[in-house]
């Protein structure tokens, strides 16, 4: 954006700043907050501070995400302090027996569209495609990848955890 002159407006750091959380880019996270301000005037919102907040804790830097909490300058939401509920409105969950929607993910191999949904087998080629990952990840680990499972946040069901592997 900037080699086009494009000047980012809050809606873009938000993405930045999710971008960031999701990958664990935590201090280039720390960078794009600062140049909000700093280089672009652009007041952090609450948005932006739930961001941060996120990014720090899937880091798992949960002391400086509650230092960062008590001390800014917006009142949070209760998006950014309800995760004392969290696991109360699981349980809940679970004992109603509501199930929430699997995560899936579709993609285009040769015009025919394929999905793929957390836990499922029923794809006709998954023995291809479970050996080709199983080749990939060990792939990985012989080049010395150690996948960063323990900060995990969100209530994740075993089944999906082998998802979180290669993020």
């Amino acid at each position: 954006m900037t080699e086009c002159n494009i000047k980012p407006d809050g809606v873009t750091f938000v993405g930045l700043l999710s971008g960031c959380s999701h990958a664990g880019l935590v201090n280039e996270g720390k960078g794009f907050f600062s140049l909000m301000r700093d280089e672009y005037g652009i007041e952090p919102k609450v948005e932006h501070y739930g961001c941060m907040v996120d990014l720090l804790a899937r880091a798992g830097l949960l002391k400086e995400a509650v230092v960062f909490i008590e001390t800014m300058p917006v009142e949070p939401n209760p998006v950014v302090k309800n995760w004392e509920d969290v696991d109360a409105i699981r349980k809940e969950m679970r004992d109603r027996g509501v199930r929430k929607t699997p995560g899936c993910s579709l993609i285009e191999v040769s015009n025919a569209v394929h999905e793929f949904t957390v836990g499922d087998s029923l794809h006709q080629q998954f023995a291809q495609i479970s050996t080709f990952l199983d080749e990939i990840n060990w792939g990985v680990r012989e080049i010395g990848y150690k996948a960063k499972t323990v900060p995990v946040l969100h209530d994740i069901e075993e089944k999906e955890e082998c998802s979180q592997v290669l993020q």
